[in-house]
């Protein structure tokens, strides 16, 4: 028996000594065995959630760089437009001539042909506001050297985006300014500043949100805000740069973190990455339990799944156990009634077999010894009675073989079934008398069984259609086979008395005869002895006939080998 049906059994018959449940000892077993199931739901579980975790995370952190690129893009086009005006050929003669207001004249068309460009105006290479446009009055002629956008394009005379600062005209505004140097033969004549204002950067940051739901924070290269759904582009700048995010940004640094805000236990799932080349910073967020979802659905159904699964996994074990217990019962009733069928062939071996040969030998001496003193009739009453003797005594023996059938063990290897069948013939037909008759054993695939076992189904078989054609005027038995449904079926075939197909279902039971005694002889054991061969073979039999026509007799077995 393999391992594991000797453990089921082992199991079985400790929960369910008498085929009934030990609910303790049920609990705990299925306890056992269901643990690792749901330990590795539970991991199969946590790890589909923190997949989709690390998915939403990486959107987000997408949607973030995406961002940066299409801002750095916007400065791209406003550093462009300011390096085109600033090196005109006569924009540099009139700076350096010192013409200002005809320099002024080649920039006034740029706020119409540029939206996002709120105004512009020209200084001198030492910060001198000297013309704008449009005119604001109370600025020209003041230094602005003081101001982030003069000191960061006067440190090497490069195109410089400033942080955000209050201007200084009226009305006063928060901007943004690009500062591009004017030169002349390599010489520094002038600066081109052009203000944005921040309401801008607000139109692209509500452009990039779009309808996600999603919020957008951008901060300049001071950590000042640009931008922020909450934080209007009028009044006092906020700077942020002492928040740990914005910190990071100033620092180049890009990643992400869940942020808790007060009453919000969910909190809010933030990415954060540098504009390149800029120094500004884009910070994309939305809640956190919005951006979970898919994962935390995603979980919950693989769990839902394996509860499913698990639930089925214990009923079925707690059905395959009971069911183990219900057969380990049957077994045990099935060894007692085989003990109790052993006792009986005891009996029937020993304690009839003793009355009948006491009869046999008594009916013996009678003929033997005092056969003068008996009459024609008595004589041929007492050879019914020794002919009766003799018929109990085949039965006996008969009956003992079929029962044995069941217990005795099979020896199974690959099988002549054509030696076999010419072999049984041979023995039938040896020192047979009668009349003779036609037999003819055809080529037959080998078979996988019991040889010892077959040659009793043969025997059987063969011994049946000898006799029941034997009344025939041309006798004649067939022993082939042949290919049915993939399939083969080896058979016996005569011509002689047949049966009626009506009763075919009766042939292959104890004691079933459709013959009279006074027809054929037999005890009715033969077919009962063959159909339970072939059927612990694993195989079928059936049988064909027609009432004086001959019969048929065939059986299959699995397993068979060409």
């Amino acid at each position: 028996m393999p391992i594991s049906r000797r453990l089921l059994s082992w199991l079985a018959e400790r929960l369910f000594p008498l085929g009934e449940p030990r609910p303790l000892a049920s609990a705990c077993l299925l306890l056992a065995l269901i643990s690792p199931l749901a330990a590795l739901s539970g991991y199969a579980c946590w790890s589909r959630y923190e997949q989709g975790k690390a998915a939403a995370v990486q959107a987000l952190q997408d949607k973030t760089g995406l961002s940066c690129l299409v801002v750095a893009e916007r400065l791209d086009k406003w550093t462009l437009v300011g390096r085109s005006l600033a090196r005109r050929p006569a924009m540099a003669k009139a700076a350096a001539g010192k013409d200002w207001a005809g320099a002024l004249r080649l920039l006034k068309s740029t706020p119409e042909d540029f939206p996002d460009i709120e105004s512009l105006f020209l200084c001198d290479p030492a910060g001198t506001l000297r013309e704008n446009h449009p005119p604001l009055p109370g600025v020209r002629g003041r230094n602005f050297a003081f101001r982030d956008w003069y000191k960061g394009v006067s440190s090497d005379w490069r195109t410089f985006v400033s942080p955000a600062y209050l201007r200084a005209d009226l009305p006063q505004v928060n901007v943004v300014a690009v500062a591009e140097p004017i030169r002349q033969g390599g010489r520094v004549v002038g600066i081109l500043v052009l203000r944005i204002l921040l309401e801008t950067i607000g139109d692209w940051a509500k452009e990039l949100r779009g309808d996600t739901g999603l919020s957008i924070l951008i901060v300049d290269q001071k950590g000042q805000v640009l931008f922020h759904p909450e934080v209007p582009a009028q009044g006092a700048i906020q700077e942020w740069s002492s928040a740990a995010m914005v910190s990071s940004l100033l620092r180049g640094e890009r990643g992400w973190r869940v942020r808790e805000g007060p009453g919000d236990k969910t909190g809010r799932l933030e990415a954060y990455a540098p504009v390149p080349g800029y120094g500004w910073g884009v910070v994309v967020s939305r809640p956190a339990a919005e951006a979970f979802r898919p994962a935390r659905d995603a979980a919950a159904f693989l769990a839902l799944a394996c509860g499913l699964a698990i639930a089925l996994t214990a009923g079925g074990s707690w059905l395959v156990l009971r069911l183990v217990a219900e057969r380990a019962a049957m077994t045990e009733e099935l060894q007692a009634a085989n003990k109790e069928l052993e006792t009986f062939s005891y009996s029937v071996s020993h304690d009839l077999r003793a009355p009948l040969r006491a009869i046999e030998g008594f009916s013996k001496i009678l003929l033997e010894d005092h056969s003068e003193r008996l009459d024609g009739e008595g004589k041929r009453a007492l050879a019914v009675v020794r002919a009766g003797v003799l018929k109990m005594a085949r039965l006996i023996d008969d009956l003992l073989a079929f029962s044995r059938l069941g217990r005795q063990a099979m020896s199974e290897a690959s099988v002549d079934m054509t030696g076999l069948a010419g072999s049984v013939l041979a023995d039938l037909m040896d020192g047979g008398s009668g009349p003779a008759v036609s037999v003819e054993v055809g080529p037959m695939p080998r078979a996988w069984g019991d040889a010892a076992l077959l040659r009793q189904v043969y025997a059987n078989l063969i011994s049946n259609a000898l006799k029941f054609s034997r009344k025939a005027q041309a006798p004649r038995v067939e022993v082939g086979s042949r290919q049915e449904g993939g399939e083969t079926l080896y058979f016996v075939r005569d011509n002689g008395a047949g049966f009626d197909m009506r009763y075919a279902d009766k042939l292959f039971g104890v004691f079933q005869r459709l013959h009279g005694q006074d027809e054929f002889e037999g005890t009715g054991v033969g077919l009962a002895v063959a159909h339970r061969i072939v059927t612990r073979h694993g195989g079928r039999v059936r049988a064909q006939g027609r009432v004086g026509e001959g019969a048929e007799f065939g059986f299959t077995l699995p397993g068979e080998e060409a």
